[in-house]
């Protein structure tokens, strides 16, 4: 972004009533940075970006600081949390219909502007007055509408537009005036939350003000764990989120080691489901590649966060079924 995409975005009236809001960065290769941990010169490291871990204040700042530090930032992402922002983005894709697409400019919408590579666009929108009339839907990162008809497999169908509610969104500064149109939001917005389904969260301990910093020997057992991926290749599992779970397998059973060593007998401590949390979601989160999924959020978590705590939750459960079973065969 130049000096001027800059100026235009910072001074646009949406922009100034969110600019406050300390969830602003910078995503270097779709990955958002941890700009709190960047701009503090006591934790500035030249080899390594860190990535955002959380969608508040411990890793994003409010733009006026961004711009302060980076007059011309490649980018300036914000993550939108539609439970405290009054509005929407809608990203059409490069696949989508001319006649949807036409549709989709017809609504009327408060900043627009094309994606880095020109060829999609991103509408800010208003809620749409039937927004909480689907409660199941509320808490998904994004609302996709994909192709109707399947491609031959392993091809996914492609995604023709989707809307964002709690994601992380790239303001390019490449900004476009569309005529303002009169077709409503609220058809698009039934046609995709409609059909959600509800979101299980299994019953595992966690704590988002927990802090790396608050756990006894933290950063040295993230350094221990990152790093350890599935003895399979990424090409070997049909779906990337398949990969992620496996690599979450393996961290989960470097750090059942690790808590053998003498380091950590040594100091005492019993961690607690929530430090266990926190600690295989930094040491995944340093070992995955980023893709666009991770800066996804369910439930208030981020989407590894929630994967892990999932997993968890799974062998909790199974662990239990089978006490239960042996204490009914003991009776």
């Amino acid at each position: 972004m130049d000096q001027q995409q800059v100026a235009s975005l910072y001074y646009h009236p949406l922009i100034q009533t969110i600019k406050d809001n300390p969830r602003w960065t910078i995503s270097e290769k779709k990955r958002p940075l941890d700009l709190v941990k960047i701009l503090n010169p006591q934790t500035q490291q030249t080899n390594h970006l860190p990535g955002a871990t959380y969608r508040d204040a411990r890793c994003l700042v409010t733009l006026d600081t961004l711009v302060s530090h980076f007059a011309t930032p490649p980018n300036i992402t914000y993550f939108l949390d539609t439970a405290l922002d009054d509005f929407l983005v809608i990203d059409i894709e490069k696949y989508c219909p001319e006649n949807l697409k036409q549709q989709l400019l017809q609504i009327p919408h408060l900043y627009a502007e094309y994606s880095s590579s020109g060829t999609g666009i991103h509408l800010i929108v208003r809620k749409p007055s039937n927004y909480y009339d689907y409660p199941n839907a509320l808490e998904k990162p994004s609302l996709q509408f994909r192709d109707p008809t399947p491609p031959p497999p392993p091809e996914q169908p492609k995604v023709w537009f989707e809307i964002l509610q709690h994601h992380f969104v790239k303001f390019t500064g490449n900004q476009v005036l569309f005529p303002q149109g009169q077709q409503p939001l609220e058809p698009f917005y039934q046609e995709l939350a409609q059909n959600a389904k509800k979101v299980v969260r299994g019953d595992i301990e966690t704590d988002m003000d927990l802090s790396i910093e608050d756990i006894p020997d933290g950063q040295w057992i993230v350094d221990q764990l990152t790093g350890f991926l599935p003895s399979k290749d990424r090409s070997e599992y049909h779906l990337q989120s398949h990969y992620d779970y496996a690599t979450i397998g393996v961290i989960r059973r470097q750090w059942k080691k690790l808590q053998s060593s003498m380091k950590l007998k040594l100091n005492g401590h019993t961690y607690t489901e929530a430090e266990e949390v926190l600690l295989l979601y930094h040491a995944v989160s340093e070992t995955l590649p980023w893709r666009d999924k991770y800066g996804e959020s369910r439930l208030g978590m981020p989407y590894l966060m929630y994967a892990i705590t999932n997993q968890l939750a799974e062998d909790k459960g199974k662990a239990q079924e089978k006490r239960q079973r042996k204490e009914g065969d003991d009776q």
